[in-house]
């Protein structure tokens, strides 16, 4: 049995009696008990149990340990109570810097790239071109035009979004595809999506495919850095205009889990001879969303 799921907790019954007269369970659950369990899982040390994080490390800890208190056998990789989900992080490597006219661009604040399977091209030396606005195809620069560039794209503000034209960006694989000869593509789009959109992106995602396609690696950017990136407001910019060069290097990496994503596996014996080659496997996620590494300073402000 081999399961791609971390943060599952598993419990095999063997030998479950299916003839026959069964004994009822016991009422021993009560509300203090589920109290118990669920303040320990949701509790603010467990960090919202992101998978690869030591919230979720520590939530597995815990539930193994509440299966040996009750008696479960452990079923786990080697015989232990874990199996390991071979999870790698997909994220930029923190070791490049952007620079424009000299300055180091700051990653989360000026830019922050989309942790897709692409593979890093060349952007030193590369020149930022306007590309057109990013809900309106029609508005596009051809795809010869677009090669070898660092393709920026504007959004509409978002006071001024419709029904019609609600739709901000491209989707960042749509627009890799759609211009595999470009050097990279920036959408100013991060002061619309707020901070919690370049928040994920830094955080990245896990993966157990490690291999890439070929295809420029997609960032959302903030306006103010747009600005400087073309040497003027986009508002009004024309498509083709050429903007400021590029320096440095950009790379999406995939880096070890700091805390290794891990299942929960325990068996519960049966008592029935004649069924004891069958299993019954009931299962539950123990992981969750983890938090937002980028927060603001009250819960009530980022709801307003």
């Amino acid at each position: 049995m081999r399961m791609t799921h971390a943060g599952l907790a598993l419990v095999c019954a063997i030998g479950v009696p299916t003839t026959g007269a069964t004994q009822r369970t016991q009422p021993t659950l009560s509300a203090g008990d589920l109290r118990t369990r669920l303040n320990a899982l949701a509790h603010d040390s467990m960090m919202g149990r992101a998978p690869g994080d030591a919230g979720d490390f520590k939530a597995a800890a815990y539930i193994a340990a509440e299966f040996a208190r009750i008696g479960l056998k452990p079923a786990g990789d080697n015989g232990g109570w874990f199996q390991i989900v071979p999870f790698w992080r997909r994220t930029v490597d923190r070791r490049d810097t952007i620079r424009v006219n000299g300055s180091v661009a700051r990653l989360g604040i000026d830019y922050a790239p989309f942790p897709g399977p692409t593979r890093a091209r060349n952007i030193d030396g590369v020149v930022v071109v306007y590309a057109g606005l990013a809900s309106d195809p029609t508005t596009w620069i051809d795809s010869a035009t677009a090669h070898g560039k660092a393709l920026l794209f504007s959004v509409i503000p978002p006071a001024q979004r419709t029904t019609a034209n609600r739709r901000t960006n491209v989707n960042p694989i749509r627009a890799a595809r759609q211009f595999r000869g470009a050097a990279t593509i920036l959408v100013a789009e991060m002061d619309a999506a707020g901070p919690g959109a370049s928040s994920q992106y830094l955080t990245g995602s896990l993966v157990l495919d490690t291999t890439w396609t070929d295809a420029p690696i997609v960032s959302v950017v903030s306006n103010a850095f747009a600005a400087r990136l073309l040497g003027r407001s986009l508002d009004g910019a024309s498509p083709s205009a050429v903007g400021q060069t590029l320096h440095g290097a950009l790379r999406i990496g995939v880096f070890p889990l700091e805390f290794t994503a891990r299942n929960v596996v325990a068996v519960l014996p049966g008592t029935d001879p004649k069924v004891n080659g069958q299993l019954v496997s009931l299962t539950a996620h123990n992981d969750h969303v983890g938090y937002d590494h980028t927060p603001v300073d009250h819960d009530s402000l980022r709801a307003f």
